[in-house]
């Protein structure tokens, strides 16, 4: 089983690109499907058949596993911030405007604190890890 990756297609031929370095030209009119650039496939001689890669499905999952600790602590603060001035502002009074203006203003020092603590943190401890690492291997 040969599984390759369309990296190019002209107005009749997909060129398919293994993982070995090695191409190969199909014509379009051979496959089964509508080819697309990115389509993982099955070569059968001068056939290709589409197959559903993991690599494709898993990329989606991997965007949120790529995301930092600050990042998710940073969409929590704006969900949990926006959720309680839109409840406040509905359960008083106020002017939903007002509430908005305060709500970024308060969300934006309170990422800005965050950021600069996480920032301080993550270059002290890589100060620490640098003066662990021998002289002689930094050379």
């Amino acid at each position: 089983m040969n599984i390759g990756k369309i990296i190019k297609i002209t107005e009749d031929t997909a060129y398919i690109g293994y993982e070995d370095g090695s191409l190969k030209e199909i014509p379009i009119e051979s496959c089964d499907f509508e080819p697309s650039i990115g389509d993982y496939v099955e070569v059968y001689g001068d056939i290709a058949i589409k197959v559903n890669s993991k690599k494709s499905d898993t990329a989606k999952i991997d965007i949120l596993n790529k995301l930092s600790m600050v990042s998710k602590i940073n969409i929590f603060v704006i969900v949990t911030m926006a959720i309680i001035m839109i409840s406040i502002s509905i359960y008083s009074n106020e002017n939903i405007l007002e509430v908005m203006v305060l709500t970024t203003v308060i969300v934006s020092l309170i990422i800005i604190v965050l950021n600069l603590s996480f920032i301080i943190i993550s270059s002290i401890k890589k100060n620490e890890v640098n003066k662990k690492v021998p002289s002689r291997l930094l050379l």
